[in-house]
């Protein structure tokens, strides 16, 4: 007759929390985590949020009319934001096979920023060209090329820092 062995995990010290053990189905994830940070959804809407009523705040206190450059945090946060989602999507679509060089995830969140940067921009310009009186209530528009240049270096300046910071977390991590 053989009987089954129940090993129990080491006890806890103070302050320590149990690990939850998860399925073989969850391990890709846990994985991809544990190299990477590991954004969510909601981090990102926050992020977005706050962008947004920064402007909505920064419109009628005349923030966009002087020397104040309120702008230009406003686009290094939405380089964050679309850094950040860049990570989100990539531990959704690849899972256990991420690329472990910081190389790749330099260049593809940086890009991948830049193609986000260039379509917001885009997407003012659209904007203040079909309907004027709107883009220019809600200071949705670029004045001239050098402040779209601009807006889309800092955005990506963001995604950068992002991509540093993320690849700083995966060489930590590594090292543990």
């Amino acid at each position: 007759m053989v009987s089954k062995v129940r090993i129990l995990p080491p006890p806890l010290c103070a302050g320590q929390t149990p690990m939850r053990v998860l399925p073989p189905s969850d391990i890709s994830i846990i994985e991809f985590h544990s190299l990477t940070m590991s954004p969510k959804l909601w981090h990102i809407a926050c992020i977005l949020l706050l962008m947004v009523l920064v402007h909505l705040a920064a419109i009628p206190l005349g923030l966009y009319r002087g020397k104040v450059w309120v702008d230009k945090p406003l686009h290094v946060l939405g380089g964050i934001a679309l850094a950040l989602f860049w990570l989100w999507l990539a531990g959704r679509l690849w899972g256990m096979s991420v690329p472990s060089s910081a190389f790749f995830w330099i260049v593809t969140t940086v890009s991948f920023t830049a193609l986000g940067a260039f379509a917001w921009e885009l997407f003012e310009f659209s904007i203040a060209a079909w309907f004027p009186g709107k883009a220019y209530g809600l200071k949705l528009y670029s004045p001239n090329l050098k402040d779209a240049l601009f807006d889309m270096t800092f955005g990506v300046g963001g995604g950068f820092l992002t991509a540093l910071f993320n690849t700083s977390l995966r060489s930590r991590r590594a090292v543990r």
